[in-house]
């Protein structure tokens, strides 16, 4: 394809070699987590004899299918920790129920991973993802960005605060749309004219400006807080916290997305506060990027933010 050479095709490479990776370490992780959960797998089984009649019902299947598995791994709780619930545990020291907790996850683990063992923890896995992107999409209503942002967070934080900065923009954007023919895209003007109308909570208001501001300074060589951003440590902190932010303030945007747009009749009452302003005055040097009237496009040649 054109514009699709060696590079294109090694860059994809790449990529998918890193998701791979990324995929068989959760799977491995994935095992490791259900081999500790075992011993709990083992307990169910061992207390469903005496369980309430109703309750025994119910966990009935459950049971049988764990007794129809011949795997040590799965199969072998039933007999290895049926004491593991009772009140005496033979434990010579500490937290019975934990040592014993810790040598059964140990013995789970030790079985290795087979081919079965393997479909198992790549289902699970894969139904986790699954359900945790339905949670995010639901929630917050990006849930591929977020999901994408902790991975950028470890690999490059202040791309992940510029991202994080887009992220913000791009919901702001869509409750503004009236503002955009004649105002522009302008992200610090988009989250006043919404406080301005009253549709922004307090709260929310300094959620947005907050990942603004270190979105703007992660971008911006020149802004006072880049240096303390190059230092790793300090980025990943930053990081974590702006993505806090952005989520409580997306968990609103999703459930309000309807009744706090703006329409145009609203924008029309208030645009005239909006031909005239200023930068503010918290951030030094912030007109460069906070600020684009439409006048002064084509003299000062700025761009936009």
């Amino acid at each position: 394809m054109r514009g699709r050479g060696l590079a294109w095709l090694s860059a994809r490479l790449q990529y998918w070699g890193i998701r791979a990776v990324g995929w068989i370490f959760a799977i491995l992780v994935t095992f490791v987590v259900i081999s500790a959960l075992m011993p709990v797998v083992g307990t169910v089984v061992a207390m469903s004899e005496s369980w309430p009649e109703e309750i025994a019902d119910r966990l009935q299947p459950l049971v049988s299918v764990l007794a129809a598995i011949h795997d040590g791994w799965v199969g072998g709780v039933q007999s290895s920790f049926a004491g593991f619930a009772s009140p005496v545990n033979p434990v010579s020291s500490g937290n019975p129920s934990l040592a014993a907790h810790a040598a059964a996850a140990s013995q789970a683990v030790s079985y290795g991973l087979t081919p079965y063992r393997l479909l198992v923890s790549a289902g699970a896995y894969v139904t986790f993802a699954f359900l945790r992107r339905s949670y995010y999409s639901l929630r917050y209503g990006f849930a591929d960005e977020l999901l994408r942002m902790r991975m950028l967070i470890v690999v490059d934080p202040q791309m992940a605060l510029v991202r994080q900065r887009l992220m913000l923009e791009k919901a702001v954007s869509e409750l503004t749309e009236p503002m955009h023919a004649t105002q522009g895209v302008n992200l610090f003007s988009g989250i006043q004219a919404l406080s301005m109308l009253g549709k922004l909570p307090e709260r929310e208001k300094g959620l947005a400006h907050a990942v603004r501001k270190v979105g703007n300074a992660a971008v911006h060589p020149r802004h006072e807080d880049q240096r303390v951003l190059m230092q790793l440590g300090n980025a990943v902190a930053v990081a974590l916290a702006s993505e806090r932010n952005l989520k409580r303030f997306l968990a609103w945007y999703r459930r309000h997305r309807r009744r706090g747009a703006m329409t145009s009749a609203e924008w029309e009452r208030i645009r005239h506060h909006f031909e005239q302003y200023g930068p503010p005055m918290d951030e030094p040097g912030a007109d460069e990027w906070d600020y684009d009237p439409p006048q002064q496009r084509p003299a000062q040649g700025l761009t936009q933010n």
